[in-house]
C-alpha cells in the first residue's frame, strides 16, 4: 500500500514541476518582456550597481528611473538577462523591492550585468528534485509517516505530561502541548484562525528543549520559519538554517552563515580565501590555456613541455611555461578550494551540533548538513504543505508533531495529473486519528461577531472569542463606525 501510495506521488510530484516550470517558460517564449512586465512578472530597462554582500553572495541593486509595479516578491527566485531570460544562467534571490528598484542577491556580477538588462520571475525547480529524492529514499521515520497515515501502523496511546508554562498561554493551548509531549509517534495541534498556533508551537519547542531534546523546527515559508526564530531567539540556543537572502533582516544573525563567521576557526576559512584570492590574482598575469591555444594539447602535454622548456605547434616555449604555471595555479586553487568547503562544513556542523533548536523551511530541512538524528520534528503550515514536503524534516526525526488548520486553503496545485498533492499529511493523520490532535480553542483576531460564523460552520462551535477581542469595533480605531459586519449585494453592481 505504501509503495503504490509514494509511486502515485512520485508521478505527481513530476507533473507539477513540469507544469510549473513549463508554465513559466511558455510564457517567457510567447510573450514580449513588455507584456511580461504588464503582467507583473519582469521588469525592463535595468542598470546594476553592487551595494553590498550577503555572505558568499553579492547583492546588487537594479534600478530605473520609472516606477516598478510588479507581482515579484521578497524570497522570490528571478532570472537577470541582458533580453531573453531562457538563455541566462544567472539565477537570483530577490532580497529587497522598493519603488524604482529591486535588490537581488546573485552568485556573481558579470560586466554585462550593469545595463539594460530585464529582471523575470523564474521557476526554481530545486524544491521538486527535494521532494522526489525523500519519496525515492523514503527513509525509515517516513515511511512510518505514511504507514500511520494510510491505517497500515497504529500509532501508541498518548500520556499527558503536566507543565509549567513558560509563555503566557491560554488553557487550550496548555493542554495541546501537554499532549503533544506525550505522543511516542505524532501529534497534531489544530489551530483554527486567530488561536495562536505559533504562540502553540512555541511553547510546545522551549518545553521540549527544557527536557533534553533536539529539535528540528520547520515550514512550508520562510516567513513562518522567521516568526518562529523571533519568538524563540534569545530563549534557547538556535540555528537558522536557508539562504540568508530569504530571512528576515532583522534576524540575519541567527543564521547558520552568521553563526560560522563568528566561530573561532572561522580565522582558517578567512586564510583560505585569501590565498585564493591572490593566486587568482596572479593568474591573471598568465596565458589561459584556451582551446585555441592550446592547439589540441592535454594539461599533462604542457607541463611536460614547460619542464623540457619547449615549444610546440607553433606554440613558443614563453606561452607554453606560462601556460603550464595557469594550469599549476589552477590545480592549487582548486585544491584550496575543496579546503576552504571541507573547513566550512565543519564548523556548520559543530555550530548545528551545538545548537538545541534548528530552524529551516522544509525544502531547505533536506540539505546534508542537517542531520537525521532530532528526537522531534516540528511543523507549522503542515496543513499547507504536500505530503513530499512534510516527509523531509519528519525523515530527520524520530517522532513530529504537525501544526495547522485543514479548514483553510490547502496546497495550491497547478497540474490537474497532481491532485492528490492538495490532501495534506496533516489531513490524513487527523482524521485517521482524532485522539492524537489537539484544537485550540480561543481566538484574539476579531470581534465575536464575526467569529461566531466560521466557527459554527467549520469547527462545531467550538472556537470562542478572548474577552480583549470580544466587543472590539472600528470605532476603537477611531473611526467613527460602530457597524460590526455588513453585507453587500453585489449582483446589481457589474
Amino acid at each position: 500500500m505504501v509503495g503504490a501510495f509514494v509511486k502515485e506521488l512520485i508521478r505527481a510530484v513530476e507533473a507539477e514541476r513540469e507544469a510549473e516550470v513549463q508554465a513559466i517558460r511558455k510564457e517567457m517564449r510567447v510573450l514580449s518582456g513588455t507584456e511580461r512586465e504588464r503582467k507583473g512578472r519582469a521588469v525592463l530597462g535595468l542598470r546594476g550597481k553592487k551595494t553590498g554582500e550577503i555572505f558568499d553572495q553579492v547583492v546588487v541593486r537594479f534600478g530605473r528611473q520609472k516606477e516598478i509595479k510588479t507581482e515579484i516578491r521578497v524570497g522570490d527566485v528571478v532570472v537577470v538577462s541582458r533580453g531573453d531570460p531562457l538563455r541566462s544562467d544567472l539565477i537570483g534571490t530577490v532580497v529587497r523591492v522598493g519603488k524604482r528598484f529591486m535588490d537581488v542577491a546573485l552568485p556573481t556580477f558579470p560586466e554585462w550585468a550593469k545595463k539594460d538588462v530585464r529582471i523575470d520571475l523564474y521557476a526554481d525547480d530545486t524544491t521538486f528534485e527535494r521532494w522526489t529524492d525523500v519519496l525515492t529514499r523514503l527513509p525509515e521515520s517516513a515511511r512510518r509517516a505514511l504507514e500511520f497515515a494510510l491505517g497500515v501502523r497504529k500509532p501508541e496511546k498518548i500520556r499527558v505530561v503536566k507543565i509549567s508554562p513558560i509563555t503566557n498561554i491560554d488553557s487550550s493551548k496548555k493542554a495541546a502541548v501537554e499532549r503533544a509531549l506525550g505522543s511516542k509517534d505524532f501529534f497534531i495541534i489544530h489551530g483554527p484562525f486567530g488561536t495562536g498556533k505559533t504562540t502553540a508551537v512555541t511553547e510546545t519547542i522551549l518545553q521540549l528543549v527544557e527536557r533534553g531534546n533536539k529539535v528540528l523546527a520547520t515550514a512550508e515559508t520562510n516567513v513562518a520559519v522567521d516568526n518562529i526564530v523571533e519568538r524563540l531567539h534569545g530563549k534557547v540556543r538556535l540555528v537558522r538554517i536557508g539562504n540568508p537572502a530569504r530571512v528576515s533582516k532583522a534576524l540575519l544573525e541567527t543564521t547558520l552563515h552568521a553563526e560560522v563567521s563568528r566561530h573561532p576557526r572561522f580565522k582558517e576559512v578567512e586564510k583560505l580565501k585569501t590565498e585564493i584570492e591572490a593566486l587568482i590574482k596572479g593568474q591573471e598575469k598568465l596565458v589561459k590555456p584556451t582551446p585555441g591555444l592550446r592547439r589540441g594539447l592535454t594539461d599533462e602535454q604542457i607541463l611536460e613541455l614547460a619542464e623540457k622548456k619547449k615549444g610546440s605547434r607553433g606554440i613558443s616555449a614563453s606561452t607554453i611555461s606560462s601556460m603550464a604555471e595557469w594550469i599549476k595555479i589552477q590545480k592549487k586553487v582548486a585544491e584550496l578550494k575543496e579546503r576552504l568547503r571541507e573547513t566550512e562544513e565543519d564548523i556548520a556542523r559543530e555550530v548545528i551540533a551545538s545548537a538545541d533548536v534548528v530552524l529551516a523551511t522544509n525544502s531547505s530541512a533536506a540539505l546534508e548538513i542537517v542531520p537525521d538524528s532530532f528526537d522531534v520534528a516540528v511543523i507549522d503550515e503542515a496543513s499547507q504543505a504536500t505530503v513530499p514536503s512534510t516527509l523531509i524534516p519528519i525523515s530527520k526525526a524520530k517522532r513530529f508533531i504537525l501544526a495547522g488548520d485543514h479548514k483553510q486553503l490547502p496546497p495550491t496545485v497547478k497540474s490537474l495529473r497532481a491532485k492528490i498533492l492538495e490532501k495534506t499529511l496533516f489531513e490524513m493523520l487527523i482524521d485517521r486519528y482524532p485522539d492524537h490532535s489537539s484544537m485550540l480553542e480561543v481566538q484574539y483576531r476579531m470581534n465575536e461577531t464575526l467569529a461566531d460564523f466560521p466557527s459554527a460552520e467549520f469547527y462545531n462551535g467550538r472556537v470562542r472569542t478572548a474577552d480583549s477581542v470580544k466587543n472590539i469595533s472600528l470605532a476603537d480605531f477611531r473611526i467613527p463606525d460602530s457597524t460590526v459586519i455588513e453585507f453587500i449585494d453585489t449582483v446589481e453592481h457589474p
